[in-house]
Order: C-alpha cells, then sequence, then structure tokens
C-alpha cells in the first residue's frame, strides 16, 4: 500500500513509520505544522506538531529515507479546534481539543489531502489497536472494523480515535497499538538511531503554551464577575467568569469558608446566562441520562421493529407458570430490601443508587472503621473488601438515622448471611420487582430487565420480577438459542440449569472465531494450516443459525 506516515517530530511517529516501512509499504512522511506561533509552542516542550518540530521530523524522515513534506494545516487548526474550544467553553461546556484535532485535522484534513494524492492508507503513532481495513491489508472496507485498546494502557488514546469514525478509521494504521510501554518504543528509537529517542513529551493543550488553561480562556474570553451558588441559590462567593470552571472540579473553586457539613464541594453545574457557577456535594454529579450530539458508530447497530427499545426478556417468558414461584421468605427478603431502596431515594432526593454491595453486616460510622483498623482487627483484610467497607461506612454515616430504623423494621440481621446484602445493578427502575434478580451466595443481586439473565449455577437462577417468579428451564433453554423442540425430558430441573450455565452459544464462539481470524489474517496466511483455517472461516454461511436449527430438524 502508498501510506502516508505523519510525522510530529516526536518518538512514537517516527518509530509508527519505521514499522510501516519495515512491513513492506511504500512510505511518504508528512509533517502537519498546526501553529504560526514558533516561541510559544516551544516553551516548556508542552506543545506537538508545531512549525518548530518540523525540524526532527524530517532529520526523522532521512534516516528513515522516506520522502518528506511539511503540510501547513495552521489555518484548518485555528477554525477547526481552537475557534471551537472557545466556543463550547463560552457554551458552559468543557471540551477536549485533542478530539477535536484527531477528529478534524489529524484525520479528517490529512486524509482528505492523502486519498487525493492517491495514499491508500495513513500511518500515525497513536496508542490503540485495529484490526479490519487498512489494517487488514483492505483499506476502505469497514466491515469487521474493531478498534480496541492499546496494549499499554497508560498510553491507550482509542478513546480519542473511535470518533473518527468508520471511513477514516478503515485508512488507518496505528503500528504502536501492540507496544508494551512507551520505554520500550523509545529503546526501539535508539536501536534504529531516531535522533528523537530521548525527546519529552508533548502534553497538555499544545496551543496553551505555559498550560495555564484559565488564563489563556481569560485572554480570550475576558472577564466578567459572577457568582458562586448554591443548589438552593445561595451566593457562597465570586468568581470571575464561568468558563474558568469545569463540572467535576474540586479544586480552585475561590471558597472561603467550608461547607456546613464539611464535606468538599464540587462543580456541578454552570450557567452562562446568569454567570453562575453552582457547587455542591459529590452525589449531586450523578447522572441517570446523557444527551449526545453527532453520533459516531463503528457498527451498524442492529434493526429494530416499529416501536421496539431492543431485545426484551418478554420475548423468552411463557404465560401461566406454574411451580416456579418464589417462597414467603424470599419474598420477605426482596421486600425489606425493596424498602431500603425506596427510603434511600427519599433520604437523598435525585441521588442514584449505590454501585457498590450495600453490605448491612458492614454499616458502622467511618469512625468506628478507622478505630477498627487502626487497632489491626481488620489486617490481613483483602484490598477489594476494604474498598467495600469503607465506602459502606460512608454511606452509613450520611443516612445513619433511617438506616438504623430500616435495620430494626426489616430484621434483615435475622435474615440469613447471604441475604444482608444488596448489588443494586438496575440504573433507575423503580423497584427490585421491575427487576431481573439472582439469590447468589454472597447476596440478592439486581439488574434491569433488558439486561440477559446470568445462566450460572442453580443458585443463580435467575427470578424475573415483575413475574415474582424463577425463570423457567425452558426459558432459559431460549436464552441460549435453543429451539422449543429440543428436549430436555428425564433430567432434573437441576442438571438442565446446570447444563445450560455451563453452554456457551453457538453464535457467540462463531463471531468470536471469526473475530480472530480476520485479526490475525496476516499470521494465518504464512501458514498452510492456517491457510486451511481461513479458507474454512471465509466459505462457511454469515450465520450458524440456519446450520445448527437444521440439526435439530432433521
Amino acid at each position: 500500500m502508498r501510506v502516508l506516515a505523519a510525522l510530529s517530530g516526536g518518538v512514537d511517529s517516527a518509530v509508527a513509520a519505521a514499522r510501516v516501512l519495515d512491513a513492506g509499504h511504500d512510505v511518504v512522511g508528512v509533517h502537519m505544522a498546526l501553529t504560526r506561533n514558533r516561541a510559544a509552542t516551544r516553551s516548556g516542550s508542552r506543545g506537538c506538531c508545531s512549525i518548530e518540530d518540523a525540524s526532527d521530523a524530517r532529520w526523522a524522515a532521512e534516516i528513515l529515507g522516506i520522502p518528506f513534506y511539511v503540510w501547513d494545516l495552521s489555518e484548518q487548526f485555528e477554525e477547526r479546534v481552537v475557534a471551537d474550544f472557545l466556543a463550547e467553553y463560552r457554551a458552559g461546556r468543557t471540551p477536549n481539543p485533542c478530539v477535536r484535532c484527531n477528529e478534524r485535522v489529524k484525520f479528517d484534513a490529512l486524509l482528505e489531502r492523502a486519498l487525493a494524492l492517491g495514499f491508500d492508507a495513513v500511518a500515525t503513532g497513536h496508542y490503540a489497536r485495529l484490526t479490519g481495513g487498512a489494517a487488514t491489508g483492505h483499506p476502505g472496507r469497514t466491515a469487521g472494523l474493531e478498534l480496541r485498546r492499546a496494549v499499554d494502557a497508560a498510553k491507550d488514546q482509542s478513546y480519542v480515535l473511535a470518533i473518527s469514525g468508520r471511513e477514516g478509521l478503515s485508512r488507518a494504521l496505528f503500528p504502536l497499538g501492540d507496544a508494551p510501554s512507551k520505554a520500550a518504543v523509545r529503546a526501539e528509537a535508539e536501536r534504529r538511531g531516531l535522533p528523537v529517542a530521548a525527546k519529552p513529551d508533548s502534553y497538555d493543550i499544545c496551543f496553551i503554551a505555559d498550560g495555564d488553561t484559565r488564563g489563556f480562556l481569560t485572554r480570550s474570553l475576558g472577564t466578567s464577575k459572577g457568582a458562586l451558588v448554591s443548589p438552593d441559590g445561595k451566593i457562597l462567593g465570586t468568581h470571575s467568569g464561568y468558563f474558568g470552571f469545569t463540572v467535576g472540579q474540586r479544586r480552585g473553586l475561590g471558597l472561603t469558608r467550608p461547607a456546613p457539613d464539611g464535606r468538599p464541594r464540587y462543580v456541578i453545574e454552570t450557567r452562562p446566562a446568569t454567570n453562575e457557577v453552582v457547587v455542591g456535594p459529590a452525589e449531586l454529579l450523578h447522572r441517570s441520562a446523557v444527551d449526545g450530539q453527532e453520533l459516531v458508530l463503528l457498527a451498524e447497530p442492529n434493526p429494530l421493529g416499529e416501536g421496539a427499545v431492543g431485545w426484551s426478556i418478554e420475548s423468552v417468558l411463557s404465560d401461566d407458570v406454574e411451580g416456579y414461584g418464589l417462597t414467603p421468605d424470599e419474598i420477605r427478603w426482596i421486600e425489606a430490601w425493596d424498602d431500603w431502596v425506596q427510603r434511600f431515594r427519599k433520604y437523598n432526593p435525585g441521588a442514584r443508587l449505590p454501585g457498590f454491595p450495600i453490605w448491612a453486616d458492614a454499616w458502622q460510622t467511618v469512625e468506628e472503621l478507622e478505630i477498627q483498623i487502626d487497632s489491626g482487627e481488620l489486617d490481613g483484610t483483602p484490598r477489594w473488601k476494604m474498598g467495600f467497607l469503607r465506602k459502606n461506612a460512608e454511606l452509613f454515616t450520611a443516612n445513619q438515622s433511617w438506616c438504623r430504623a430500616w435495620v430494626k423494621r426489616s430484621g434483615v440481621k435475622g435474615f440469613p448471611p447471604s441475604r444482608r446484602k444488596l448489588e443494586w445493578q438496575a440504573q433507575e427502575l423503580g423497584s427490585l420487582w421491575d427487576c431481573l434478580m439472582h439469590f447468589r451466595p454472597s447476596g440478592l443481586r439486581a439488574k434491569a430487565p433488558t439486561y440477559v439473565p446470568a445462566l450460572v449455577a442453580i443458585t443463580q437462577t435467575s427470578i424475573v420480577g415483575p413475574r415474582r417468579r424463577r425463570i423457567t428451564p425452558r426459558e432459559a433453554a431460549r436464552l441460549q438459542g435453543f429451539p422449543d423442540s429440543f428436549s430436555f425430558s428425564g433430567q432434573s430441573d437441576a442438571t438442565t440449569y446446570k447444563q445450560l450455565g455451563n453452554g456457551v452459544n453457538v453464535g457467540t464462539v462463531w463471531n468470536i472465531l471469526k473475530m480472530h481470524c480476520e485479526r490475525d489474517r496476516s499470521v494465518l496466511e504464512s501458514t498452510a494450516s492456517g491457510r486451511r483455517i481461513l479458507a474454512a472461516v471465509d466459505g462457511a454461511p454469515e450465520s450458524p443459525d440456519g446450520p445448527v436449527q437444521a440439526l435439530f430438524t432433521k
């Protein structure tokens, strides 16, 4: 393939270009000059892709023996990134300029020029893994495209690349996705004799040379005195511009006194219309829904019928089922925890239910927990359990009055140990009776009913809250893809649940196999046995549903 390698002047892009060259591609290097402010971007080595960095990029290209060009994209950068950055802050939002740059300059503008010049793909030094498209020798093919996190989680940049969309990613190469670390990349650069091996990383926002984002915004947008207010409108202090604050921010609020309860305060919202910044406790940052624009899909969504909202468990449930009801004790345990859910919402209006296990046996104040820790009583407690103990102590401390009343009223201390814990994974559902539930050895788990029930073991047989009963073996079989004609006669429900829990859906395995073969296609093509595997997979039907159904109907 003819590949255009973007050379920023740093070590990552230089090694990426070298790897593409090693792979046998026809490579041309290009440096994108994104700013005309030489002194500012050079100061402190904070910037990236400046005009001044072109000399480092040119030097790397000379060593690699590839043609090299500088493209002045400063105008596009100013219009598509910097102006957008200021506009978003002016609107009361916090933008990510790196995402915008990747979307609108490093891919849109770069790829547009590359395709016009006859290149098949572009290569960059981003840390992300990509299969399909150019990454597997088929530039422009979007089918089977898959973007994954880099091997080095500390350097992963897949989150800024996803917005580039299928068309752009199908023409992209990210040779550093499998690099174990930045240190390994630097070592490789040194072995290759690349002069940028020890060059410092660029960081912060490249067009804000001194790293002072608030100062940059003040210089660009001006100042305007406004009020810091509590959620109920009480004035707590002043500020010089709402755009200098970000939702979730804790430090630098300019408050002169702590909150009445002594807890830290965070920016909850900014109000451009009134130039107000609302601050409050952490629980007010919780969100049950997110509004989004300009959705980018890396795969086609499954088509839904008219009026459909997605898969529902109702599609596999039967009516008039007998013999799978709940016992009086089970109903009592569910009712007790449902009462706790309702009380939590009553005393914490607008807050989301805890995402961690609610562990009634661990309820004590933070002060009491610290005494236990200091005494050594909890020495040897696993880290994961200590984390839950702390979260439960914080929960209890903030809600101890009504929690103590609930413990006494519900009789939870008299429940079996496995019924004294609730794991709420049901998002914003109103009640446990709206959920799918599992009685597990470690506690009661509640999920939204659009989730596929876990078919794991007898002890975790799903309970359908709206039906107030257990799921039947036949319904569990439907969830695994078995037709109703398949017989489980002659064996107990316990055996059937166990078989279904240990089973793996054929369609799932099939698609995993295809994705692995596509990812490793170049490796498989290098051996005779690998080529036979590819031939079998490529020649197989698109979906296994038909052949599998045929096995049961013959």
